[in-house]
């Protein structure tokens, strides 16, 4: 009884030194580089500052019951918000922020990080335990902090949801076996239901390695066992499969046709930098990039040990068959653009590119474990070899890519491994240990010091006072609805730090951020000239009109505004705050036309936007007006004309590509320019002057649209570009306009602002009284369409039409209505139907399986009192 006691606290020992030295050496790198609060910095680096945080933000509140789950008023214009559930806010480990307050939200986030990197750890030791039996305590601790901090959690640690996969799929790769094995399928229903919560971007991935391991698996052991009951096991699979998918339908549906909406927009051909950056990844300290970089692999130099290794040990045929495909497959798929593009859903990524390649690392760690047990079969001469190769390996890769830093680190780590095997063939136990420690310890600090920084030097790293620098703005916000009475209106701040604030700071905006957004909202956006891309969209490039036409009622600035239409009315503390004059609310009545205006007859944005003036106000007057510049000036640069383009070759060393417009204004105005450049794309940005002085950059690789250049009065206004390119090229004529604003006031004022009043708002319902005082006239709603809403006009359903590509309009008669709206996302009352019943189903089957194995040890124990 005293053996079993310490055999069960020296396992719980061992899982629990799993979780926790992760989070120990992570812990040490942040220190060290200045995280609060002990400096600074934050965890909070591109898309977890840009998108993550403020998804989070909001969740909480809608758990709270102050938000609603199914659709976000305060995500830009408005958004369903299922998808976001379930892309970003869907992990059972998110409970651990609602232990934090608002204000250290970052710091929870940390925490959260930490915990996730510990059970990375714990689920890879229990994986360990239970496939390598003779692996000892200690060998299993150390080599679960070299899965946990593989250099794809380090590099991709900001995106938190993706961590959830990492820590499940040594556990549905235990469950499969257990299926293969013709056991329940009651592990293996619980932990792929987990993943498809988890994150269904990353549970596709994993999905489809698990489904090539079955069948890979399941064909070999037919082979090998002729009497094995392939079909019954396959059928079991499938079962358990259909019940995962059947318990998450309620999130994956409505998730589903939400991501069709998504999907196709903004394609740009995959660059990566493969060649050999792929072979370098599978040493410690190498990072290259995470916008086009190679595979992220490294899970230990060891591997490049073990795994030849793997091939001259005794271990069933079967299994280096199996991992040898399976290892092909991940292989070849980095390399065949194609199969990179099925592994990513068919979806190019913007940035963060071979999102899979930790599935190529457990491969690799797999493989390197089962060497690392056999390895005591193998006589020492036969793995000179392998050493060697390694060594000069490290040291001809480190020395021509990475530097002597890098020779030194991977040589004394490969030194030190191949101690630990001699060491471990001799039998010599405590000097082994101590190796084996100094090893991890060196190599996983290295690794993820240098991986760590230098992902921080690449994206930016914020300081902390970037994130509460929103308080001020949420106090400006709270004064704003204090003063304003109206149940909904939009407001923009100047905060500027990313395109979700609104959803932390909790206004509804013109602006938001999500790989769940619609692309035809983004089309529209487009054509009118808006920043946007794929799943991206602001406010930046807005004019007048657009600010009128989406209901922007409210500007808080940290500086005193000139924009037209908009008076100062209070102030914040350091803050002001400004009503646009030319507002518009959420819905009112106009000419029924506008639902003929096509988003793709009109290329050009300020036609297009002048269009929407002369249908909206019913006017011949023009709101823009086009200004030919007086000269044109290249320098630096070969001119060469193309059919309705030019494109422009830089003279290399003379400087960057420089054009100078020269505009004559000759009245006071407010000038716009457009520049529609062909390889915008490949561009980190465009430098502007005007008359001098720097405005704000234009073009970065993301965006393109309307640049306002300011209010210019009786003078000549000189504009420059700067490239830092070689080549420049143009797909159309650069555009400048002036904004003729002389009457538009009178035209909106002419609009009833009063006839459409909200009556109440809440979660994800809307109701209104519409007053339509003449005939051929539309309800224009300033809200994103979406097959989601359901609406009725005086308890009678009507379907709204799409007006400007993305947005609805309800064709009414002369009279007073009353307007219900409420939004449920398409296929979420279907998928939870479904969940419902495979939920019963499920349950049955729990029970019918743990009845089964309850007679089986009843059986067994018959036996054993019988024997």
């Amino acid at each position: 009884m005293s053996y079993l006691n310490f055999r069960i606290s020296s396992s719980f020992l061992a899982y629990t030194c799993s979780f926790c030295l992760p989070i120990i050496i992570l812990c040490s790198i942040f220190v060290l580089s200045e995280v609060y609060p002990f400096g600074e910095g934050m965890v909070l680096i591109t898309d977890l500052y840009h998108q993550y945080v403020h998804h989070y933000s909001y969740i909480l509140e809608a758990v709270k019951g102050d938000e609603s789950l199914l659709y976000s008023w305060t995500a830009g214009l408005g958004s369903n918000f299922i998808g976001n559930i379930a892309y970003y806010t869907a992990s059972p480990l998110l409970i651990i922020l609602f232990f934090f307050p608002e204000r250290l939200l970052p710091e929870a986030v940390l925490v959260l990080i930490l915990v996730k990197f510990g059970l990375c750890g714990l689920s890879i030791s229990y994986f360990i335990r239970k496939k390598f039996t003779t692996i000892k305590l200690y060998e299993v601790v150390l080599f679960s902090c070299f899965y946990a901090l593989m250099s794809y959690n380090i590099t991709y640690y900001y995106n938190v949801m993706w961590l959830d996969g990492v820590i499940l799929l040594p556990l549905i790769i235990l469950s499969v076996d257990a299926i293969l094995h013709n056991k329940g399928i009651t592990p293996y229903v619980i932990i792929l239901s987990l993943l498809f919560i988890s994150n269904f971007y990353i549970s596709y991935m994993i999905g489809l390695f698990v489904f090539l391991y079955f069948i890979i698996d399941l064909l070999l052991l037919k082979k090998v066992k002729p009497d094995y009951e392939a079909k019954a096991v396959f059928l079991k699979f499938v079962k358990g499969t259909s019940i995962s998918i059947g318990l998450t339908a309620f999130l994956t549906i409505p998730t589903f046709f939400q991501l069709m909406n998504s999907l196709g927009y903004d394609q740009q051909d995959s660059h990566n930098d493969f060649s050999m950056n792929f072979i370098l990844k599978l040493f410690s300290g190498v990072f290259d990039s995470v916008e086009n970089g190679s595979p992220n692999i490294y899970i230990g130099t060891f591997v490049l040990l073990l795994v030849p290794i793997f091939y001259i040990c005794k271990i069933n045929w079967y299994e280096k068959v199996k991992w040898s495909i399976l290892f092909s497959i991940l292989a070849i798929s980095f390399v065949v653009p194609p199969l990179n593009l099925f592994w990513h859903a068919g979806d190019i990524p913007n940035w963060f590119p071979y999102r899979y390649s930790f599935i190529f690392s457990f491969i690799l760690f797999y493989m390197s474990l089962a060497a690392f047990e056999k390895v005591h079969t193998i006589r020492f001469k036969i793995l000179i070899l392998p050493i060697l190769f390694s060594a000069i390996m490290v040291t001809v890769m480190s020395f021509t890519n990475e530097g002597e830093l890098n020779i030194v680190a991977n040589n004394t780590t490969i030194f030190l491994l191949c101690v630990v095997i001699l060491m471990k063939k001799l039998n010599i136990k405590k000097a082994a240990i101590i190796t084996l420690v100094l090893y991890t310890l060196i190599e996983l600090f290295f690794n993820s010091a240098v991986v760590y920084l230098k992902v921080n030097g690449e994206l930016l790293r914020p300081n902390r006072d970037q994130y509460t620098i929103f308080d001020e703005y949420k106090s400006a916000i709270d004064q704003i609805k204090t003063l304003d009475p109206m149940p909904y209106f939009r407001i923009e701040t100047d905060a500027n730090k990313t395109n979700n604030d609104s959803l932390t700071l909790d206004h509804s905006s013109v602006g938001h951020s999500s790989s769940m957004l619609d692309n035809d909202l983004i089309k529209t956006m487009d054509s009118l000239g808006i920043y946007s891309r794929k799943a991206n969209y602001s406010r930046k490039g807005s004019t007048i009109l657009t600010d009128s036409l989406f209901g922007l009622k409210y500007f808080v600035s940290s500086s005193e505004l000139e924009d037209d239409g908009y008076e100062l009315v209070s102030r914040a503390n350091k803050l002001y705050i400004y009503r646009n004059n030319n507002y518009l609310p959420i819905g009112y009545p106009v000419v029924e036309n506008i639902k003929n205006l096509k988003i793709e007859d009109i290329q050009n944005p300020f036609e297009f936007q002048s269009k929407i003036y002369q249908t909206l106000f019913e006017t011949k007057d023009t709101l823009f007006e086009l200004i030919n510049p007086e000269k044109i000036q290249y320098q630096h640069a070969k001119l060469e004309g193309l059919d309705n383009s030019k494109k422009l070759i830089g003279h290399g060393k003379d400087g960057d590509i420089t054009i100078k417009y020269f505009l004559n204004v000759n009245s006071q105005s407010r000038l716009y320019a457009l520049f529609d450049i062909a390889n915008a794309k490949d561009m980190e940005g465009l430098n502007v002057f005007i008359n001098g002085k720097e405005a704000d950059e234009y073009i970065t690789s993301h965006f393109i649209g309307i640049l306002e250049l300011g209010k210019f009065n009786n003078e000549q206004v000189v504009i420059e570009l700067h490239f830092d390119e070689e080549v420049v090229e143009f797909a159309s004529d650069e555009l400048f306009y002036r904004i003729n604003t002389k009457n538009f006031s009178k035209y909106v004022n002419q609009i009833d602002r009063d006839a459409f009043t909200i009556t109440e708002l809440k979660g994800n319902k809307m109701k209104a009284h519409i007053t339509i005082n003449e005939e051929d006239q539309l309800l224009f709603l300033s809200i994103p369409w979406d097959e989601g809403w359901r609406i009725s006009i005086d308890g009678e359903k009507v379907k709204p039409i799409k007006v400007l590509g993305a947005f609805m309009g309800i064709p009414l008669e002369k009279g007073k209505y009353e307007l219900q709206m409420t939004f449920i996302p398409k296929g979420f009352l279907a998928g939870s139907f479904i969940t419902c019943i495979s939920l019963l189903i499920f349950s049955v089957i729990i029970l019918r399986e743990r009845k089964k194995r309850r007679e089986v040890k009843v059986i067994d124990h018959d036996e054993e009192v019988a024997s």
